[in-house]
């Protein structure tokens, strides 16, 4: 395990409270993120694991607390409160700082690591599912502020807001932007990676791999979902499909 994982995943236990309390509250809604430039993905490794494996260290409760609205439109834009909770036995550097371009900047031309959790929310209509874009915060001990401290049974909270959209050309794709008005499930995922980025002859690579943390979902909503009178997004790249369904 490398030095990040390290600094990332475990802090000395000695001094954990026993009072549980908030650690942190984001607002992501209406932020300008800050992105870096352009990378060439190298893929990334599956978080499959073998029945011998001892269990995982870090643990989590995602948990959706709440939505802007009960009724959508295909489209329409989505405000949502996640709350995330360590249920561990050790606190956890979790990852705070949504803008790309902080790891860069701080790396100034040579290659950087950072841990990056990505949410996504889930919708399904009993059948069928389907994965939309959430949000997604990095962490690095390089850069200050970019890791919170969560000691067991501490928590933070997320506010953000995403498009009700999925790039998925399939037939519950189809249902949803042209059929009948449709009630569904949402509910949150989370995915955490560690990420290299490298330069070679004036590029910049991105290769990650999977952390295999160990994650409980909960709170569940139901919503109306309406068509839109517009074509269905364009489908994602397969690699890209593929990496949202794991």
């Amino acid at each position: 395990m490398n030095k990040l994982l390290i600094l990332v995943l475990f802090i000395c236990p000695c001094t954990v409270s026993s009072t549980s309390q908030e650690a942190g509250y984001k607002d992501l809604v209406d932020i300008e993120l800050r992105t870096a430039e352009a990378r060439v993905g190298l893929g990334g490794g599956g978080c499959g694991g073998a029945s011998h494996e001892p269990p995982p260290t870090t643990s989590l409760d995602i948990t959706l607390l709440s939505l802007d609205k009960s009724r959508y439109v295909m489209g329409d834009d989505l405000e949502f409160v996640v709350k995330i909770s360590n249920v561990g036995n050790e606190p956890v550097l979790l990852p705070w700082d949504p803008h790309e371009a902080d790891f860069e900047e701080k790396a100034g031309g040579d290659g950087y690591r950072y841990v990056s959790i990505s949410l996504l929310l889930e919708l399904s209509d009993g059948r069928a599912k389907e994965l939309m874009t959430g949000w997604g915060l990095l962490g690095s001990p390089d850069v200050a502020g970019s890791l919170r401290e969560l000691r067991p049974g501490n928590w933070v909270q997320v506010r953000a807001k995403s498009k009700l959209e999925i790039f998925s050309d399939n037939e519950f794709t189809h249902r949803l932007y042209s059929g009948p008005e449709t009630e569904l499930t949402i509910r949150p995922s989370l995915l955490a990676d560690t990420v290299t980025v490298s330069h070679r002859q004036g590029k910049a690579y991105l290769d990650s791999e999977c952390l295999k943390w160990g994650i409980a979902i909960a709170g569940d909503k139901t919503i109306q979902v309406a068509p839109r009178e517009a074509p269905v997004p364009p489908a994602v790249e397969p690699q890209l499909a593929t990496r949202l369904r794991l």
